[in-house]
């Protein structure tokens, strides 16, 4: 594996991020990006992600463990962070089999198309649902309609979104959705050729083909979307260079190499796209 040498090296990056994270742990045991505001379920599960990540263990377990069970679970996403943060903690999961199907709409999805403020794809919440079936151990009933339901949401130039409108993020979780589905997405040439043509000239990727400049999240996206289809991004260097002109001087990583702030979501997805390229922080 290629290891991140010099400056950060000698600085210990792993211990600059883990500081950076445990800044930001509350009283109660759970986190949040934003010093000295109370504590939330999504960065809950970033922080305890990031810190699996870099092979630090989260201190108190018991206390957020606590602060976990005591979360209102009042929608699909307090439910999943809950649980993926549970998961992490290796906790029994809290069951909401019930819930997750009350939601299922008439063609086979989950929740609406309609993308509120918190969503990222008008298939987030259908991805969610489905990822919470698995940790759960259920299955989905007429898993076939919600394959169509997805693929329906396929266009021509191969990537996913409503009403022609294609974007990295929506495909992205249109894979993931068909692969929990247990479909061949590797069948889907077109799709594999919307997602490479969404990598920057600079490194990184952006939400659409020609789209500059690249951001964090979308190069999250585009990496993670490659993994589908055993792929790489075309130059892993570029895009490795680009994720660590992210870092700020806190260690945490903002959106893009101009300017920004750190938060708990942009540290995640540089984390996670350094470790699939291969690229050792520890």
């Amino acid at each position: 594996m290629e290891r991140v040498i010099g400056e950060l090296e000698e600085k210990s990056l792993p211990e600059r991020i883990a500081n950076y994270i445990l800044a930001r742990r509350n009283e109660d045991g759970g986190y949040t990006s934003v010093q000295f505001i109370e504590s939330n379920t999504y960065d809950t599960f970033l922080a305890l992600a990031i810190l699996k990540e870099i092979n630090v263990d989260p201190p108190n377990v018991e206390q957020t463990v606590n602060f976990l069970r005591n979360c209102p679970l009042l929608d699909l996403r307090s439910i999943y962070y809950v649980n993926k943060s549970l998961e992490i903690l290796k906790q029994p999961l809290v069951d909401a089999t019930e819930f997750i199907m009350s939601i299922r709409n008439k063609d086979g999805g989950f929740g609406t198309l309609n993308v509120d403020i918190e969503s990222s794809s008008e298939l987030e919440t259908t991805f969610m649902a489905l990822d919470l079936l698995k940790m759960l151990g259920k299955t989905v009933k007429d898993k076939e309609r919600t394959i169509e339901f997805v693929l329906n949401l396929k266009n021509p130039d191969g990537g996913f979104g409503k009403s022609l409108n294609s974007n990295i993020v929506s495909t992205y979780y249109a894979l993931s959705a068909l692969s929990l589905l247990e479909y061949d997405v590797e069948k889907l040439e077109e799709t594999k050729r919307y997602v490479t043509s969404c990598e920057s000239e600079m490194g990184g990727f952006t939400p659409k083909p020609l789209a500059e400049p690249p951001f964090i999240e979308y190069t999250y996206f585009g990496v993670m979307a490659l993994k589908f289809f055993k792929l790489k991004p075309k130059s892993i260097a570029k895009t490795t260079s680009f994720v660590l002109s992210c870092l700020n001087s806190n260690g945490g990583f903002r959106r893009s190499s101009e300017h920004g702030i750190s938060s708990f979501e942009y540290t995640y997805y540089a984390i996670s796209v350094l470790k699939e390229l291969g690229v050792s922080i520890v």
